[in-house]
């Protein structure tokens, strides 16, 4: 039997049962319900679908073990690959949320921060203000000895020029 022939008996057994056993072929399946009308062998009763029951089983249960011996190496693989997709999917969805949380953290301290950097820009104003008064001072001790200098030397014309234009 070739390995489509495998597959394909298996999928005609599932539409033989999803027409003629359609209980078998949902979702919530309970064996009860199938079970105990095959033993009931009053009129209303499915005892004397019994033998045929068991035949199906049987023939379905070598249908399947022909697919599973035709196919265990793609069936391990695939068991295999699952597993790697589901950890890949899970890492991944891990990536994002942790991706989410910096962009979301990077947002907030984007915005903010404007009344830290308005403090440190008025703190800047403050000390260039402090430094250019600083300056002026070295500049004023200077202007002092020059002057000093110039009325030691008895220089006053140079010394009052000096005065003035300091003041310009």
């Amino acid at each position: 039997m070739s390995d489509e022939d495998a597959l394909d008996n298996l999928e005609s057994f599932i539409n033989y049962f999803s027409r003629e056993w359609p209980e078998i072929a949902t979702m919530n399946f309970n064996p009860l319900n199938v079970s105990l009308p095959l033993m009931d062998s009053s009129t209303v009763g499915l005892a004397h679908k019994y033998p045929e029951f068991l035949k199906l089983r049987d023939e379905f249960s070598n249908s399947l073990r022909q697919a599973v011996n035709q196919h265990y190496e793609a069936f391990n693989a695939s068991v295999g690959s699952y597993g790697i997709t589901v950890q890949t999917i899970t890492d991944s969805k891990d990536t994002l949320k942790k991706i989410r949380t910096n962009l979301e953290n990077a947002n907030s301290l984007l915005n903010t921060p404007t009344v830290v950097l308005r403090d440190l820009n008025s703190k800047s104003i403050e000390h260039s203000q402090m430094i250019e008064v600083l300056d002026k001072i070295v500049e004023v001790k200077k202007l002092t000895e020059v002057i000093d200098n110039y009325i030691t030397d008895k220089e006053f014309k140079k010394a009052q020029e000096l005065i003035v234009q300091s003041f310009i």
